[in-house]
């Protein structure tokens, strides 16, 4: 990883080498090995984006590269929703994870058949804000346990999704609703 100053130095070179010149500023700067720093992406979907989630995931961070994966820290969700969402079946639930053929590797989001989690309805429909971190909760079999069957073929080189389950695409909202997402991670050299 590098790491490059906004702002560059046009002043030219002094003649002495061991000071620090205005092209060692300008210069990327490589960070030592066994570091890396936490990063942020922002998406924004719209509401076409937002009524198509139950059949078209929404990328949140692109694939880092070969031999690389993403580990997730969490995400903040804010939202300008005035008109409800509809056709949000009983079972709904999603998540931020990796995935491919509609197999998800994932946090839960949201889940409407009341595993704890905050339903979609009120993801969509209610708070301006939620907050979401990678916890282990211990009273659902199924939920946020370790998965390492087929890992690297859902994790390496892959996108995080946004994803939701619902058995028809969402009913409703409004052209002027948008759905930020914030994502906290880090990428990984496997």
């Amino acid at each position: 990883m590098t790491i490059r100053h906004s702002k560059l130095s046009a002043v030219p070179d002094g003649a002495n080498a061991d000071l620090v010149r205005p092209s060692d500023w300008n210069d990327d700067h490589v960070i030592a090995d066994g570091y890396t720093f936490l990063r942020k992406a922002k998406v924004t979907l719209n509401n076409d984006d937002i009524l198509g989630l139950p059949t078209t995931p929404f990328v949140v961070v692109p694939a880092p590269g070969a031999n690389k994966t993403i580990v997730f820290f969490g995400a903040l969700f804010r939202k300008n929703i005035s008109l409800p969402y509809t056709d949000i079946d009983a079972d709904a639930y999603g998540g931020i994870g990796y995935g491919k053929d509609n197999v998800y590797i994932s946090t839960v989001v949201a889940n409407d058949s009341g595993a704890s989690e905050t339903a979609w309805s009120a993801l969509l429909n209610s708070t301006n804000m939620a907050v979401l971190f990678p916890l282990v909760q211990q009273t659902q079999n199924w939920y946020n346990k370790m998965n390492v069957q087929g890992a690297d073929e859902y994790s390496v080189n892959q996108p995080l999704l946004f994803w939701c389950y619902n058995p028809t695409d969402f009913d409703g909202g409004d052209p002027s609703h948008t759905f930020e997402i914030t994502t906290f991670y880090v990428v990984v050299d496997l």
